[in-house]
């Protein structure tokens, strides 16, 4: 067989006539008609002969059958053919084939005749689509298809024939393995159930592949709730409330974000369905919550604030004035975590009693009673109270001796009592005494009267303090 050139028509008869030589018959014409198939379009397997018969008639310009004619075939496919052509005319005229279609379903089938009687000579010819049909074996065209929660995802097959032509099979069959991870239908669009990763299953005829299925539920905000922790005691827990939404506003329940912090020494977290933080140490962190490429940060200040003090001292009475002692403060949060360094107020109720510097020392300066404070920036305040009762520790004299050189003369004696730092004892009695009033006396103020020369001595006491002065008349 020899290649040549036809034109296409589907579905319609092309004729070729030639006249050389003598006629065929009255007419002098040959031409081919087509009895079978009468479909224009001629569709069949590749490399599968098509289901009906190729039928041809051979008549003259009368339309009487031209028998005895030679026919020549031409076939345009790769690895095309015919069977059980005709090689030539019979009785009627008529020549057929069975056309077996080329093998690469993407090229043009084409089918040529040519019948020649004499010196006539007529052709006709037919297309062909390929369409692959016949499955050998089947695949996904992905390993792993990853499919969103709420998502249908159709899965993509493709299957080959015998010929290596790949198309996509009219009868298919999906099977999930794991209905409770995703379940397909008979299209193969899958419907993700919850995150995980399964097979599914394909079956066209008797080939059969099987391929990866990975839902997902991507999350698109991290909704933190609130947006601020603040802590005012060490130890106290905080609920942060956590949610993850994917792309169309759903929750995401089944995953939680990694959490993390700048300064890990500030606060430590527990995760769950709501996020318990608790406080450590004072200071500020950014804790950063991410799921895959999402992150949120939520500041987290601990700032412990004072709850509660309390003011001692190693005593609080005074028996002397100008004296000193250091109160101490101590102060704690709402938890019973102390304060360190922190800066008090301190003051007196009654300064007249007692006075307190700004490092809490606190002076005796009067007889009596007062509260001293301690407190703090935020108002919360201890008090102690103070007593200063002043106690004579010695009687001291001006002078240790009095001269009176007139009788009837008077001095006063000139003692006082004062208390262990030397401050007088202003309330303080004092009682006096002369050893010899013959000589000279004196009252109850201490004033003293010379009675007679001589030599005696007064004493001026107040408790067990005594002073003595020697006075002499002369």
């Amino acid at each position: 067989m020899r290649p040549m050139r036809w034109p296409t028509m589907v579905g319609s008869l092309l004729c070729l006539i030639g006249c050389l030589g003598d006629p065929v018959g009255p007419g002098g014409v040959l031409v081919v008609r087509r009895l079978s198939p009468v479909d224009s379009i001629l569709v069949g397997a590749p490399g599968r002969p098509l289901p009906i018969t190729i039928a041809f008639q051979a008549v003259d310009g009368n339309g009487r059958p031209v028998p005895a004619a030679a026919v020549e075939w031409t076939v345009v496919g790769t690895n095309g053919r015919v069977e059980e052509a005709s090689v030539v005319t019979d009785a009627a005229g008529l020549l057929s084939a069975v056309w077996v279609l080329g093998t690469r379903a993407t090229e043009a089938q084409g089918l040529g005749v040519r019948v020649e009687a004499g010196k006539h000579a007529a052709a006709a010819s037919l297309s062909a689509i390929a369409k692959p049909a016949e499955v050998s074996s089947i695949a996904f065209r992905q390993d792993t298809t990853t499919v969103k929660l709420g998502v249908a995802t159709a899965l993509t097959v493709q299957a080959t024939d015998p010929f290596g032509n790949q198309f996509l099979p009219a009868a298919t069959r999906f099977v999930s393995l794991d209905t409770t991870l995703c379940t397909v239908d008979s299209l193969g669009v899958v419907q993700a159930r919850r995150r995980g990763v399964g097979r599914v299953v394909v079956r066209a005829g008797s080939a059969v592949d099987s391929a990866w299925v990975h839902p997902t539920h991507a999350v698109q905000p991290i909704i933190a709730s609130p947006d601020t922790l603040r802590f005012h005691s060490l130890g106290q827990t905080v609920a942060l409330s956590v949610q993850l939404m994917d792309e169309l506003g759903r929750p995401v329940g089944d995953s939680l974000p990694i959490d993390s912090v700048v300064v890990d020494t500030v606060v430590k977290i527990q995760r769950g369905s709501t996020y318990a933080v608790r406080s450590v140490t004072n200071g500020t962190t950014p804790l950063i919550l991410r799921a895959g490429p999402v992150a949120q940060t939520v500041q987290v200040v601990v700032d412990q604030r004072v709850a509660s003090v309390k003011v001692s001292a190693t005593r609080v009475s005074f028996d002397a004035l100008g004296d000193t002692v250091q109160l101490r403060a101590q102060v704690w949060d709402s938890l019973g975590a102390p304060l360190a360094n922190q800066v008090l107020t301190y003051f007196s109720r009654d300064t007249s009693v007692a006075k307190v510097g700004p490092m809490g020392v606190v002076t005796s300066d009067g007889n009596g009673s007062t509260w001293v404070y301690a407190r703090a920036r935020n108002g919360v305040r201890d008090s102690l109270s103070i007593a200063v009762v002043q106690q004579v520790a010695r009687v001291v004299a001006t002078r240790d001796s009095i001269a009176l050189d007139a009788l009837q003369a008077v001095l006063p004696v000139q003692a006082g009592a004062v208390d262990r730092l030397g401050a007088p004892v202003k309330a303080a009695a004092l009682t006096y005494n002369s050893f010899n009033p013959s000589v000279a006396s004196v009252d109850s103020s201490g004033n003293i009267r010379a009675t007679a020369n001589g030599t005696t001595k007064v004493n001026t006491w107040s408790g067990n303090a005594t002073a003595w002065v020697v006075v002499r008349v002369a």
